[in-house]
């Protein structure tokens, strides 16, 4: 009701007198039928929180969960002391976790990185209601392919959904949410094994790698991490809930 009359949710209970209109009350009516089919709300509303700051999401991105908020206050710790990093966001989707670590770090350099065309404009529409246009830039690449340069610290939020785990998602999620952005692969590592191959080459000596993974996918990344990075500094840490949620990386230097 808040987002049809185009208030916030604290007016509405400063104004319990309100009788709105007709047609807004239509409106509501449409976006409950639409929200209890399944639809998402933050797709409804056009608007999702994260963090510190507030997104523009549709359906061509993935809503922004609140565990992956725990990758960014982990990013944040590993770069105390660091004075202006350069940052990697790899698959960043509607650039949640580049904007929060951008308003959190006004010092930082952040490359975004998305291989959706659809994903990368809403990402841009993200950076210029942020005002962030000049620290993130957006690339569409396929992860860290043909980016230069290295980075004081990596963050991906990469699809971890095994093929298995997806024929037992939610229908909100089946549905409505993208499927680029869900599947991982056989066992939704795919892609995070792709890119710890290219960490070596992307990350400064003493950096860091923090990327998300799925419940109880902790020992599978590492034995993908040692593989791929056998010299770096390996941990699995948890969510709130704790959950397996974050493999974080230290790069020798």
């Amino acid at each position: 009701m808040a987002h049809v009359l185009g208030r916030p949710v604290s007016w509405l209970y400063a104004h319990a007198e309100l009788y709105p209109a007709l047609d807004q009350i239509d409106a509501f009516h449409e976006l409950l039928r639409q929200l209890l089919a399944g639809v998402p709300p933050e797709y409804l509303t056009g608007r999702a929180a994260f963090h510190s700051i507030e997104l523009l999401v549709t359906p061509a991105v993935l809503v922004p969960r609140p565990e992956t908020e725990t990758l960014v206050d982990l990013a944040l710790e590993r770069l105390a002391g660091r004075q202006r990093p350069r940052i990697a966001d790899v698959g960043t989707g509607s650039g949640a976790i580049a904007l929060a670590l951008a308003h959190a770090r006004p010092d930082a350099l952040i490359v975004a990185t998305e291989l959706s065309s659809s994903a990368l404009r809403v990402a841009a529409r993200n950076v210029q209601e942020q005002r962030q246009e000049a620290r993130v830039l957006l690339v569409q690449t396929d992860l860290l392919e043909g980016v230069d340069g290295r980075f004081d610290l990596v963050a991906a939020n990469l699809p971890y959904v095994s093929d298995g785990d997806l024929e037992g998602v939610s229908a909100a999620v089946s549905r409505y949410e993208p499927w680029l952005a869900l599947a991982g692969g056989a066992d939704g590592l795919d892609l995070m094994r792709r890119l710890l191959r290219q960490l070596p080459r992307q990350v400064r000596p003493g950096g860091w790698a923090l990327l998300e993974i799925g419940a109880g996918q902790g020992q599978a990344a590492s034995e993908a991490a040692r593989l791929a990075v056998p010299s770096a500094e390996l941990r699995v840490l948890p969510d709130a809930w704790e959950r397996d949620r974050v493999l974080t990386l230290r790069f020798a230097g």
